[in-house]
């Protein structure tokens, strides 16, 4: 049927033998894993670094020990203290918590004072001074959206705590 060569005879040979010394090692030999090569554990990872808002916060007055253990338990992840938050928006409170509804007057609060506002930091209430400075009070909470760094979006998360008030 078949007619090979001296060559091709070798050559088939060679890759069959090949075949069978890799299938006898991979069998003959145990799989060994090496834990330490890879260190994937939530302790140390940058994972944990970028989402730490995202953590549950156990609060210490409302649970006890025991419902303690449990949540850390349950999620893998051990609680995280609310004092080593930097802000009262990363220990989970909304910053809609904080904010009474229409509390903040855009024409006339500082840029420390519009921060508290959702999804404001402080390069955007910078923004928000200079261009009231530039063009005077705001008169419509559309004119915001000419503001850099403020979208639609951000715009409807801020309106229920900005007022209007009229600058004499």
């Amino acid at each position: 049927m078949f007619s090979l060569t001296s060559k091709e005879q070798k050559a088939l040979f060679f890759v069959a033998a090949a075949l069978a010394l890799s299938l006898i090692v991979r069998w003959a030999l145990p799989h060994r894993e090496n834990p330490g090569l890879y260190d994937y554990s939530l302790k140390d990872s940058l994972f944990k670094a970028l989402s730490a808002d995202t953590l549950q916060v156990v609060q210490p007055s409302t649970t006890s020990g025991k419902q303690k253990s449990k949540q850390a338990n349950v999620s893998g992840v051990a609680p995280v203290h609310p004092s080593k938050k930097r802000s009262k928006q990363k220990q989970g409170f909304p910053k809609s918590k904080i904010l009474k509804n229409h509390s903040i007057d855009i024409n006339s609060a500082k840029a420390k004072n519009l921060e508290k506002l959702p999804g404001i930091g402080p390069k955007t209430a910078q923004a928000i001074v200079a261009y009231r400075n530039v063009h005077g009070p705001f008169t419509k909470l559309e004119q915001l959206k000419k503001v850099k760094r403020i979208g639609p979006k951000t715009l409807k998360k801020i309106e229920p705590y900005i007022i209007l008030r009229k600058m004499k």
